[in-house]
């Protein structure tokens, strides 16, 4: 049987290999790093590329808003989530401003 190490070596050996041959075989007219730069550099890429790192920018402000917000004594099922950018209406005080329940059918 092959030790451990050797196993790792042989995986290694066969990945720079096929590093290699992604970098420097020729698929066509480019190689296969020319063609997936060919399509990342397209403008809808770059759109995608922008939307995404934005996605992740509000999503990271959003978790530190609510880190650094106060804890609340509210049950988990009384708190309230909205999408990003929309605002929720102020929750009613009591019972009483709930209004009457809607029984029309």
């Amino acid at each position: 049987m092959i030790p451990r190490l050797g196993l790792r070596a042989i995986e290694v050996f066969v990945l720079l290999f096929a590093v290699l041959g992604f970098v420097y075989v020729p698929l066509g007219r480019r190689t296969a790093f020319e063609h997936v730069y060919a399509v990342l550099a397209t403008p809808a890429a770059t759109d995608a590329r922008r939307e995404l790192s934005d996605a992740v920018v509000r999503t990271f402000d959003r978790i530190w808003q609510v880190w650094q917000s106060p804890a609340t004594d509210e049950a988990p099922s009384q708190l309230r989530v909205a999408p990003l950018g929309v605002e929720l209406p102020p929750p009613p005080v009591g019972p009483q401003d709930a209004g009457p329940p809607d029984v029309s059918l």
